[in-house]
């Protein structure tokens, strides 16, 4: 289901770039490879680190950090963290240990998934399922 997510995803992205009217200034012009960026940055969430992307994509870890800001608005620990909340918030359907979800989307210690979640639902993950459970 992830993988078939992924590429629906990428479908869109590719098929939204050619019809997208991007902002452009002087500082700013659209490249191919931000959509490639962004793409890997939605396929690889849970464990994507910007070092990582600079590497892959040969730009520089700030000129990584721009190209997220100027296409997303968001910078990139944002942008990783609405991704993964996003993933998170599918719990609600399941039966997977909240433990599991935690590791699953990419953090290293449950207080953190905790801490996180609740900032952004305003309520702990349990609560969450509680309410949002479809029967």
């Amino acid at each position: 289901m992830n993988s078939m997510m992924t590429t629906f995803f990428l479908l869109l992205l590719q098929r939204y770039e050619g019809t997208a009217r991007l902002p452009r200034s002087e500082n700013f012009y659209w490249k191919h490879e931000f959509s490639a960026i962004l793409s890997y940055i939605q396929a690889n969430y849970s464990c994507v680190k910007i070092r990582d992307l600079a590497e892959r994509f040969h730009y520089s870890e700030r000129q990584i950090t721009r190209i997220v800001q100027n296409c997303t608005g968001q910078s990139f620990e944002a942008l990783v963290t609405r991704l993964r909340m996003e993933r998170a918030a599918l719990l609600h359907n399941t039966g997977t240990p909240i433990g599991k979800i935690s590791q699953d989307v990419g953090y290293a210690t449950i207080s953190s998934f905790y801490r996180i979640f609740s900032a952004t639902y305003t309520c702990v993950p349990a609560v969450y399922r509680k309410k949002h459970r479809t029967t």
